[in-house]
């Protein structure tokens, strides 16, 4: 199985403006190995100027580079491209403007083995770099055993009407999940007969940065969609469709519960059987709430705030006990008064306390 280096628990967090991720997968070309760089890069990683040469309107451009290369054990590339950033806009940004992310994709055909990878973006006016030189990937060209998989990513299923399969949304955070979102694990696999095949995966992680709560959960449900993929590469987003193969191959998705886990860092194992043929997978992620207003980061000023809206016993509740029954008579205030309880994410919750952050400002 080829697959992508995962960091641990305790890794200091990247830059957050940044996300890559590579994966290896196969083709119709027993002779060649295949690899894929998905990437998502914020519009904020740049500085914006005036645009000197435009006399006929105002507009201010940015300009940046991307590179990625991979090398073998011997430090020479096997694969290497280089992309030019463009961006403009009519006015500066505004700090507290959101901005939208710039997406793409990148692809090598490769010899087998593992090759490390330099992932480089360069900001012309600040000069500001990032640079990722610590992951790397394993590729293999295919052998058309059964049950061989290729590495799990992230993604949302797209179903679109009278299609006979879905196309595949890429998530597109590197290990990072956007808080509330659904999504699942997408793999290809080398499936020649069907007859007792089953999934059993296995999710468990840690959240609430405050006690650490653990969280479990586990099923076995999936779908199959004969066929490869196919990239499908825009500026905003990314997606694979499945085509036709001449082969066995099989793209699998599995549905995770993801949007209703809460921020933290989670661990999923995989377990595909084949008859008396067993795979298992492992991959982790991170749970991340990107815009997390300020003031509910901070427990006791998040209960201080809630005066304004409730009841001074249902506070004093929440000060009162011990520090995890307070925290869970928190959650339960919120509980209460979410519109959609089908994922963590709490609209109304989220709202007021940006409106408390706002007042704050």
């Amino acid at each position: 199985l080829g697959q992508s280096q995962q960091p641990g628990e305790d890794q200091t967090p990247r830059d957050r403006n940044i996300f890559f991720e590579a994966v290896s997968m196969f083709g119709e070309d027993t002779s060649k190995a295949y690899v894929a760089f998905h990437y998502r890069m914020n519009r904020n990683f740049f500085v914006f100027i005036k645009n000197k040469g435009n006399l006929s309107q105002e507009e201010y451009i940015a300009r940046g580079e991307l590179i990625v290369e991979l090398l073998n054990e011997q430090g020479t590339s096997v694969g290497r491209e280089i992309r030019t950033i463009d961006l403009t806009r009519a006015t500066l940004p505004n700090p507290q403007e959101p901005q939208s992310d710039i997406q793409g994709a990148i692809s090598f055909t490769v010899p087998d083995g593992t090759f490390n990878i330099v992932f480089e973006v360069d900001d012309r006016e600040s000069g500001r770099t990032y640079v990722d030189r610590k992951q790397t990937v394993t590729t293999r060209r295919p052998n058309h055993k059964p049950m061989e998989a290729s590495i799990p990513f992230l993604a949302k299923m797209v179903i679109h009407e009278g299609a006979i399969s879905p196309d595949f949304e890429v998530v597109n955070r590197g290990l990072d999940v956007v808080y509330g979102t659904s999504c699942g694990y997408v793999l290809q696999l080398f499936l020649p007969d069907l007859k007792d095949l089953r999934v059993q995966w296995k999710m468990e992680g840690r959240w609430d940065d405050r006690f650490q709560e653990k969280q479990e959960q586990s099923g076995n449900e999936y779908t199959l969609y004969p066929g490869i993929p196919r990239l499908l590469a825009g500026d905003t987003e990314i997606k694979y469709e499945v085509t036709k193969s001449q082969y066995a191959w099989r793209m699998m998705y599995i549905p995770l519960p993801i949007e209703k886990l809460e921020t933290g860092f989670y661990q999923v194992e995989f377990d595909i059987t084949l008859g008396e043929i067993k795979t298992s997978l492992k991959r982790s992620f991170r749970v991340n709430w990107p815009n997390k207003p300020l003031s509910l980061t901070v427990y006791e000023l998040a209960v201080d705030a809630l005066r304004l809206i409730a009841k001074e016993d249902e506070v004093e509740e929440m000060y009162g006990f011990t520090s995890v029954r307070g925290h869970q008579r928190f959650r339960d205030f919120w509980h209460k008064r979410d519109p959609d309880t089908t994922t963590a994410y709490n609209e109304v919750m989220a709202e007021f306390y940006r409106r408390v952050d706002e007042a704050l400002r």
